[in-house]
C-alpha cells in the first residue's frame, strides 16, 4: 500500500476515535496532486478533509489565494505560504457554513433557528507547490510544502532526485500527507496524541515517511520572519529539508494558564498607580453596546484617540436626545476599547516584542509578564514600535486607554467575542470589507462572514476619510458615498458617524515615513472636528 494512504488511514483513524482533527481544506499545484485521492479514497475522509482541490491556473491559485494573490503564484515559500492562507480562510468558511446549515442564496443569511452563532472550529490550510520532472525540465527539481492554523504556520522545503514524474509526485505526496498528521497531532502507532494543531510538532511522521520512501531525512529548523526558505544542498539519498516556524503567538494567546481551549481575548488596563504594571483580565466579557475601535496601531497617534472619542460623543448624543437608529441593537454602554489583533490574515501573527511594543504605546513600559509573557513584557519595556524610524515612537495615550487583545483578525472572528458592540471603522476599510476580491471572489463568503456580525448585534459606526488609493484617491469620502456597493442584506450593518462629528486626515502610513514626533499633531492640514 502506497505510503500517503498509511498516513491517510492513521489520520481518519485517529478522527474517528478522538474527533479531535482540524477541518482541512488542501491546494496542490504542480506536484502532491496524488495527495487528495490518497486522503479521499480512504475511509472516513468526510470527518477530516473539507475540499481538496489543484488550482493549477495562475487565475485559479489567484482566486484561492485572495488578498494574497499576487504571490500566490509560481514555485517556492511564499507562494506555498498564501496558498495554504487562502485554504485555511475557505476551510473556515466551509466549517461556518457546516455549522450554520443551508444558505439562503437569496439573501446570503440564514441562520440556526433561535441558536447562538456556533465558535469555529480549529481548521487547517495545507498548499503544495512543486516543480516536477517534465519536458525540457530546467532547474531543480522541488517542492514546498505550507500547512496555516490559527496558532501556527509551517514550511517545508524539499529538493527532489530526479526520477520520473509519477515517482516525484508520489514522495512530494507522501510528505505533504505526513505534514498534515504532524500539524493535527495525529500520533505514530505506539505513541501518545500530541494533540491538534500542535505548535511546534516533532518530525516524527515526516522521519516515518522518509523511511519509507528509503531516504534520509536531514531536517533543519530555521528562526520565523516569513523570509524565503532557502532550498536545500543537492539531491541524492538523502533528503533534504528545511522546515520553518512561524512566529507563535505570544504567550499571552497560547494554550497556557490552565485555560482547556486557546485564549482569545485578554483585556489591558492602565496602572491604577505610577510605576505599577497594567492589569490584564484573560477572557473578559465585554458589556454590549462598547465602542470597540480595531488597529495595528503601527503607530498609535492622535487620531485614533479623537476618533475613538467622537464615536463614544456621537452615540451618547444620540442616544441621550432619543433620535432614533433603527439599526443600533444596544444603548450605548460608555465603554471604548481599542483592540489589536495579535494575527493577520494576511501576516505572520506579531511577534511578541512587537506587541508589547504597541502595547506600551497605551499601557507604558510595565506589563505583568505572568500574564502576558516575558516576551511581551520585554517589547514593552524596550520603547516604542521597532519598525519606526529613529528609535521609536515619541507618542504616548492621552487616554486612560483599555486595550482589548485578540486573536481574531477576522470580523466572522470578532463577533462571537464582542456580541452587541460597535466597532469603528474608517470608510476605506468599509470598501475591502465588502469587497468580494478579499474572500477569494466569493461574494456569498463575504456575506457569510459579515452576516455573522448581524447575527451577533453588532454594528459598525463608519467615519470618513480623504482616500489614498483607488480611483478616489485625494478625494474625502463617507459611507453614503460608497453605500451602493454594500450588499443590500448588509446595509443596516454599517451607521454612519457625520463628518461634523470627526474628521482628521492623518496617515498611519504617512507618519511612519515622517518620524515619531508626528504622531501626536497628525500630519500637516489635518482637520479635528471637536
Amino acid at each position: 500500500m502506497e505510503l500517503a494512504r498509511v498516513i491517510a488511514q492513521a489520520l481518519h483513524a485517529h478522527n474517528r476515535a478522538t474527533s479531535a482533527i482540524a477541518p482541512a481544506v488542501i491546494a496542490c499545484t504542480g506536484g502532491g496532486n496524488s495527495l487528495a485521492s490518497s486522503l479521499l479514497n480512504t475511509p472516513g475522509a468526510s470527518g477530516t478533509i473539507l475540499s481538496a482541490t489543484q488550482p493549477y491556473s495562475r487565475a485559479a491559485s489567484s482566486k484561492l489565494a485572495g488578498a494574497n494573490s499576487a504571490a500566490a503564484n509560481g514555485v517556492g515559500h511564499a507562494n506555498a505560504f498564501n496558498l495554504a492562507q487562502g485554504a485555511l480562510a475557505q476551510a473556515k468558511l466551509f466549517a461556518l457554513q457546516e455549522a450554520l446549515g443551508s444558505i439562503d442564496p437569496g439573501s446570503g443569511l440564514s441562520w440556526a433557528a433561535g441558536g447562538a452563532l456556533p465558535a469555529l472550529p480549529e481548521c487547517v490550510g495545507l498548499a503544495c507547490t512543486a516543480s516536477l520532472a517534465a519536458d525540457k525540465k530546467q532547474g531543480p527539481h522541488r517542492a514546498y510544502i505550507a500547512s496555516v492554523t490559527d496558532s501556527n504556520s509551517f514550511v517545508l522545503a524539499a529538493n527532489l532526485h530526479p526520477q520520473l514524474r509519477a515517482a516525484e509526485d508520489a514522495v512530494v505526496s507522501t510528505l505533504a500527507a505526513a505534514l498534515l498528521a504532524e500539524v493535527c497531532g495525529v500520533p505514530l502507532p505506539g505513541t501518545q496524541a500530541q494533540g491538534s494543531t500542535q505548535a511546534a510538532p516533532s518530525p516524527s511522521w515526516l522521519h516515518f515517511a522518509c523511511s519509507g520512501l528509503g531516504l534520509q531525512l536531514q531536517l533543519q529548523e530555521q528562526s520565523s520572519g516569513g523570509s524565503q526558505l532557502p532550498l536545500p544542498a543537492h539531491p541524492g539519498n538523502v533528503l533534504h529539508a528545511t522546515w520553518q516556524r512561524s512566529a507563535a503567538l505570544p504567550h499571552m494567546l497560547q494554550r497556557s494558564g490552565g485555560h482547556a481551549h486557546p485564549v482569545k481575548s485578554i483585556l489591558c488596563l492602565p496602572s491604577p498607580s505610577v510605576g505599577s504594571p497594567a492589569r490584564c483580565i484573560v477572557q473578559p466579557r465585554i458589556p454590549p453596546g462598547t465602542v470597540l475601535l480595531p488597529g495595528s496601531f503601527n503607530p498609535l497617534h492622535a487620531g485614533h484617540e479623537q476618533l475613538a472619542v467622537a464615536a463614544l460623543r456621537f452615540l451618547q448624543g444620540v442616544a441621550s436626545s432619543g433620535q432614533a437608529v433603527p439599526s443600533l441593537p444596544h444603548t450605548p454602554s460608555g465603554l471604548v476599547l481599542f483592540e489589536l489583533s495579535a494575527t493577520n490574515a494576511d501576516k505572520l501573527p506579531l511577534e511578541g516584542g512587537i506587541l508589547g511594543a504597541r502595547l506600551a504605546q497605551f499601557m507604558g513600559p510595565q506589563l505583568p509578564a505572568d500574564i502576558v509573557g516575558p516576551d511581551v513584557a520585554a517589547g514593552a519595556a524596550g520603547g516604542g514600535p521597532k519598525e519606526w524610524p529613529q528609535g521609536g515612537s515619541s507618542y504616548r495615550s492621552q487616554l486612560p486607554a483599555a486595550v482589548v487583545v485578540t486573536d481574531a483578525p477576522l470580523f466572522v472572528q470578532k463577533g462571537p467575542l464582542f456580541p452587541g458592540c460597535i466597532f469603528v471603522l474608517g470608510v476605506d476599510t468599509v470598501v475591502r470589507l465588502v469587497d468580494a476580491k478579499y474572500y477569494g471572489g466569493d461574494r456569498e463568503g463575504m456575506l457569510v462572514q459579515l452576516g455573522s456580525l448581524l447575527h451577533a448585534q453588532c454594528r459598525v459606526l463608519v467615519a470618513g476619510r480623504v482616500m489614498d488609493k483607488g480611483p478616489a484617491a485625494g478625494s474625502y469620502l463617507s459611507l453614503c458615498d460608497v453605500l451602493d456597493s454594500v450588499p443590500p442584506a448588509l446595509r443596516e450593518l454599517f451607521i454612519e458617524l457625520p463628518q461634523d462629528s470627526f474628521r482628521m486626515d492623518v496617515s498611519s502610513s504617512e507618519l511612519r515615513k515622517q518620524g515619531p514626533a508626528a504622531a501626536a499633531g497628525g500630519t500637516t492640514g489635518a482637520a479635528a472636528v471637536p
